[in-house]
């Protein structure tokens, strides 16, 4: 039998139900990008799941309407739906994905080692512990900037990216059980012993961010097609042109349509929710720099001129 408390939690809980399948119907019907609602990462990811992550699509798509242009009532409608039930939908660090920042320490013989690397095995093993110690102490990203032998993930104060347990990548196969075992903000208590040396490591936070961009290339631009003959002189006015022309997110929609020479462009540039140490320096960069509904500048990476957009959190 139930008692009073638990009717009244149920009567409110059919009644929340109700508003989270009336806005999403409300926000299909006025929001420009309702497409979004049908067919968007968001709910793909979400469809079958039940009422309880309806909402989270639904707050995305009504952000994303913010930024967009929608209705006043069907805006008001969705700011307070958010404000009232947004507890419920709250992100929370998922156990199946981490964040991993290192300190490398090579020796002569390790897999891609530089050729700059004189030290030992044993000395880079004694090298490693005493980094070990000092990480533990001061700041971990700080002494991966100096002292870390990784060439990609030494600039980024050691962050080598963020992975779920199934993408996690082969290079680091070493790393994959100690990291998972680790709380967020802790350090490994020993180094570990991976092909390319001694890593002294640390679980981070999962920080990401949701994107879309343009890209502009030039001749010898990174991954860019023979047939991009435009110099890297030619690459930066078009994408200062470029810029000068959106005034709107409906505008840099169309000139990603019409211009970018990215595989995102068949998106609408769109390249998801990205965690830190997946994208080039520079651009990630800025994209965490801006918030949500901001454009970037013009941006230059190895592969060429962006403009970039920070789009709603992904649910």
């Amino acid at each position: 039998m139930l008692t009073a408390h638990a009717l009244e939690e149920r009567r409110i809980g059919r009644a929340r139900d109700v508003h989270q399948y009336a806005l999403g119907a409300r926000l299909e019907q006025d929001c420009p990008h309702r497409a979004a609602l049908r067919e968007g990462p968001a709910v793909a990811r979400h469809q079958g799941r039940g009422v309880g992550t309806l909402l989270g699509a639904t707050h995305f798509a009504a952000s994303w309407c913010l930024i967009s242009g929608m209705t006043a009532r069907t805006l008001l409608t969705a700011v307070a739906l958010c404000c009232v039930f947004g507890s419920h939908v709250a992100a929370r660090p998922s156990s199946d994905e981490a964040c991993g920042q290192i300190i490398v320490v090579s020796y002569v013989g390790a897999t891609a080692a530089a050729s700059s690397i004189t030290r030992t095995k044993a000395e880079a093993k004694a090298r490693a512990e005493t980094l070990l110690r000092d990480a533990q102490r001061g700041d971990f990203a700080a002494l991966a900037k100096s002292e870390s032998d990784a060439p990609s993930s030494a600039p980024r104060g050691g962050v080598m990216g963020t992975f779920t347990r199934a993408e996690w990548p082969e290079l680091h196969a070493a790393l994959k059980q100690p990291v998972f075992k680790l709380a967020e903000g802790q350090v490994a208590p020993a180094p570990i012993t991976a092909p390319y040396g001694f890593v002294i490591l640390k679980r981070c936070k999962v920080e990401k961010a949701h994107a879309r961009h343009l890209l502009i290339r030039y001749a010898g631009a990174k991954n860019a097609k023979p047939e991009v003959t435009r110099t890297r002189e030619q690459a930066l006015e078009l994408a200062k042109k470029i810029l000068t022309e959106i005034h709107s997110p409906q505008d840099f929609a169309r000139a990603i349509e019409r211009s970018s020479e990215d595989s995102s462009s068949d998106r609408g540039g769109d390249i998801g929710s990205v965690g830190r140490g997946r994208l080039a320096i520079a651009f990630e960069t800025t994209l965490f720099g801006l918030k949500v509904g901001e454009r970037s500048g013009v941006i230059e990476t190895e592969f060429g001129y962006h403009i970039i957009e920070r789009l709603p959190d992904l649910p």
